[in-house]
């Protein structure tokens, strides 16, 4: 495999593809599916690393990641992932004190305090 191919063989726009088609079909299947909204939010994040990502489009991206990461949090506040995951949405929509109070472990729900995290 090349550096930039994924262990599936697909080229990466195709993986990022079937990425977003299992994680929309996942959030159709069970829309209370916490996890699937972290991923929901990780990969919109994820997407803002695109070059052929318009400036403009940025703010509305990390807005639905946001609010994606937060559904997460609210439909399993106990999953750490989700917590962790909460904390870098915030920090890469530029909010740090938000990033730091939930990766340290002192969001609503406890955080994501974890063995070797926080």
């Amino acid at each position: 495999l090349l550096l930039d191919e994924p262990y599936t063989g697909l080229d990466p726009e195709a993986a990022d593809r079937e990425r977003w088609r299992l994680i929309e079909a996942a959030i159709a299947k069970d829309p209370r599916l916490g996890i699937a909204w972290k991923e929901r939010a990780t990969f919109k994040v994820d997407s803002l690393g695109d070059p052929k990502l318009s400036p403009a489009d940025r703010p509305k991206i990390l807005a639905e990641a946001e609010a994606d990461s937060l559904r997460a949090v609210e439909l399993d506040p106990r999953n750490p992932y989700v917590w962790l995951n909460r904390g870098w949405v915030l920090g890469a929509a530029g909010n740090l004190a938000g990033q730091n109070v939930l990766i340290n472990g002192a969001g609503g729900g406890g955080g994501a305090t974890m063995t070797g995290i926080g």
